[in-house]
């Protein structure tokens, strides 16, 4: 090990172990570790091989690691939980590569430790669990008494409407809580997407329809390829992609919504590429400009615009959702000429 190297080695904050390269990998024996790994593991593991079952929590992630270094050479960044010496259990994200040393091949692998961060995501998901089941539990009885309380006989108009005021406020709580944990979820990469082949234009056509009458009856209009929903045959209109079907609703559900606060005209068109899929969602409504553009995706931005009851999650949460599809979404628009937001989907 030239001496370069091996100053950083043994000063790096990472754990880092090195093992001559063999052509199987259990017989990788490790030659080198750093101060930091011998710390992380509780012991001094020189001489022995990482991949031992001993070290790993979780087999089927063992296996999953020896694959990735013999399929691509590499591992780049696999979070693994493994056992130290005194059987404690640690979580790392682990990198693995092959390197040249002194005209000689080896196996470094760097472990950053993440415990806290799996902890405290544990903690997040028990919190979040817990809140979801008790606001639902409290909302559903408020719902349930208020919609006795409707029943009444011997109320009067004003009294009704009160009643139906807190109705629909309960409603509108529950769309904003379920909305919120949903984000966090997608946020922190806890979503589980259930991706199957399904025919975009039944989707579009299912989530504008939602719309139809609320548009016609505020003079505003829906289109999709340019026909009106009453005429259009989404059936005879084929862009089959795999994707989750409940979370793209959701994101066209909140484009389209959007597109109606600002707009009295919105067009959906599915353009196809050579293997993915294009959707833009175009509006005649007042537009934004480049610094709005590129900020309404961020959480926490506050669009020029915003119009009042909006928790502005809606695009950060879509932008998190078509990132986990491996597309990506974005708008081109201008002052006074409108928007058009666009999302790549990979057909497969």
């Amino acid at each position: 090990m030239n001496k370069i190297y091996k100053e950083y080695f043994e000063g790096a904050i990472p754990a880092i172990f090195i093992a001559p390269y063999a052509e199987e990998i259990g017989e990788c024996k490790i030659e080198y570790v750093n101060p930091s790994l011998i710390r992380l593991f509780g012991r001094d593991i020189k001489g022995e091989c990482i991949i031992e079952p001993e070290y790993w929590i979780n087999q089927e992630m063992r296996g999953i690691y020896l694959d990735m270094l013999k399929d691509k050479g590499e591992v780049d960044g696999m979070d693994a939980e493994l056992r130290r010496g005194d059987g404690s259990a640690f979580w790392c994200r682990l990198y693995s590569r092959y390197i040249s040393i002194e005209d000689k091949l080896w196996l470094q692998g760097t472990l950053f430790d993440i415990t806290k961060e799996k902890v405290a995501e544990k903690m997040r998901s028990l919190f979040e669990s817990g809140i979801e089941h008790d606001w639902k539990n409290y909302i559903t009885g408020i719902r349930l008494y208020s919609n006795l309380l409707e029943r009444g006989e011997n109320l009067n108009r004003e009294q009704r409407e009160f009643i139906k005021g807190i109705i629909n406020g309960v409603d509108d709580l529950s769309r904003g809580m379920e909305e919120k944990l949903e984000f966090s979820k997608a946020y922190y990469g806890s979503v589980s997407l259930n991706k199957r082949a399904y025919n975009l234009y039944d989707l579009i056509f299912e989530t504008a329809l939602k719309f139809f009458n609320i548009a016609e009856r505020e003079g505003k209009k829906i289109t999709i390829d340019g026909i009106n929903l009453n005429i259009f045959e989404h059936k005879n209109k084929k862009a089959i992609a795999n994707f989750d079907y409940y979370f793209f609703n959701k994101i066209m559900n909140n484009l389209i919504n959007n597109g109606l606060k600002y707009a009295n005209e919105i067009d959906i068109t599915v353009l196809q590429g050579e293997d993915y899929y294009t959707i833009a969602v175009r509006d005649n409504g007042e537009g934004m400009d480049s610094e709005d553009g590129a900020g309404i995706f961020t959480l926490g931005y506050r669009a020029k615009n915003r119009k009042s009851g909006s928790t502005g999650i809606g695009l950060p949460y879509s932008k998190l959702i078509v990132d986990a599809h491996g597309g990506k979404i974005w708008v081109e628009s201008e002052i006074g000429k409108g928007s058009k937001f666009y999302i790549t989907l990979p057909t497969n």
